[in-house]
């Protein structure tokens, strides 16, 4: 699970390091149903990507790091 959450957390930071996130203006500017599918995809990788990493992080947590009370 470590090496899963890892790379999803890399995909996260490649993505937005290349701001490669389309703003509203360009989406607004699609004017092809592939071009908008494209990126529609895209951006579901990266809300999936980022998914994974935060379940992943919080199951490592709970798991290695409790707390006592």
């Amino acid at each position: 699970m470590y090496e899963k959450y890892k790379k999803a957390a890399k995909l996260v930071d490649d993505i937005k390091q290349g701001q490669s996130i389309p703003t509203p203006a360009q989406i607004a500017g699609y004017n092809k149903v592939g071009l908008a599918l494209e990126k529609a995809r895209f951006m579901r990788k990266y809300v999936e990507a980022i998914r994974v990493e935060r379940a992943g992080r919080d199951i490592h947590g709970r798991r290695f790091f409790l707390k006592g009370a």
